[in-house]
């Protein structure tokens, strides 16, 4: 069940990091880290689409969320695109 409290949580502490000095894949493994707790679900991946258009993985809670995001990644297909 989703934790509106947890969901709050995870994304003022997304903001606060982007207003100061951070290392994006820290903030993305965390971020996706929290939200998986937030939400109650089994895990969370990151992605972000390049300067060219294209969906790249950035990190993922569980080897299962990697190889889904790396999987989606290869097609450029999925919920993430």
């Amino acid at each position: 069940m989703a934790s509106q409290d947890l969901l709050l949580q995870a994304l003022r502490s997304f903001a606060v990091a982007m207003g100061s000095s951070y290392d994006i894949n820290e903030m993305a493994y965390e971020l996706s880290f929290q939200i998986t707790e937030a939400l109650g679900v089994a895990g969370a991946g990151v992605s972000i689409v390049d300067s060219e258009g294209r969906l790249r993985f950035v990190t993922a809670t569980d080897e299962r969320i990697v190889q889904i995001e790396q999987a989606q990644e290869e097609a450029q297909q999925g919920p993430c695109v």
